[in-house]
């Protein structure tokens, strides 16, 4: 796959990092669902787009940033994306120092639950050009697209940046997706020995009336649930 004008999308270690997260039926990979859907609405658009998932590509013993130099080289991808949870920072942060290394022209976005509560966080390690903030899907594909094509980015909602100034500047947040530009998972975008060995999960809905403290929901989301339609999850099923 070369993607000099795509989209490389890099899941950090987790389960195999901390092994207490191993679950009662010992798996050691999880299917990267949120990439999977970001990858997937890119794709849909005409943006070439792969994923990385960590605690698979490093089954063998290679490290992570081995992988993933090895993955840059193959690729040669021109924006890449890391997600992470705050629990996987220093690794997240590792992957955005192994791409900026190996080319510092390669725009990097930060995305996932620690960049979007803590996008400030991200950008001030300068490995960063930008974090999301919000549903990925539509502000990463604006972004995208306007970066392969050399035109200005600083406008696009729901990104977060430094200014030339080094002033983080918050965009306004951008709307929710409807149920119809919700993409039905594409699992070849995966390798397959991953779907294979993976705990497989699925989204109906999207969102939560709710704001429990303990829950990063409402600060995706908001109130809003979104509810995808009986086909769209019959065809994924």
């Amino acid at each position: 796959m070369n993607l000099k004008n795509g989209v490389l999308l890099v899941d950090p270690l987790m389960r195999r990092k901390h092994q207490g997260m191993l679950d009662d039926f010992g798996m050691k990979y999880d299917i990267p669902y949120g990439l999977l859907a970001v990858a997937s609405y890119l794709q849909k658009r005409g943006i070439q787009t792969g994923i990385i998932s960590m605690d698979f590509e490093t089954r063998h013993g290679e490290t992570d940033e081995n992988v993933l130099r090895m993955k840059l080289n193959e690729y040669s991808p021109k924006l890449v994306g890391i997600t992470g949870y705050t629990l996987q920072f220093n690794d997240v942060i590792k992957m955005a120092s192994v791409v900026k290394g190996h080319d510092h022209n390669i725009r990097v976005v930060a995305g996932g639950q620690h960049a979007m509560h803590l996008p400030e966080s991200m950008l001030e390690t300068v490995f960063f050009d930008v974090a999301i903030v919000g549903e990925g899907e539509e502000t990463l594909f604006e972004y995208a697209g306007r970066t392969f094509s050399g035109q200005t980015t600083d406008d696009i909602a729901g990104i977060v940046y430094l200014n030339e100034n080094g002033r983080i500047i918050a965009n306004r947040r951008r709307g929710r997706l409807n149920s119809e530009e919700i993409a039905i998972p594409d699992y070849s975008i995966l390798p397959e020995d991953l779907v294979r060995n993976a705990n497989i999960e699925m989204l109906t809905t999207r969102g939560c009336p709710y704001a429990c403290k303990l829950c990063s929901s409402e600060t995706q989301y908001g109130r809003k649930v979104v509810v995808r339609s009986l086909d769209s999850v019959r065809e994924e099923l």
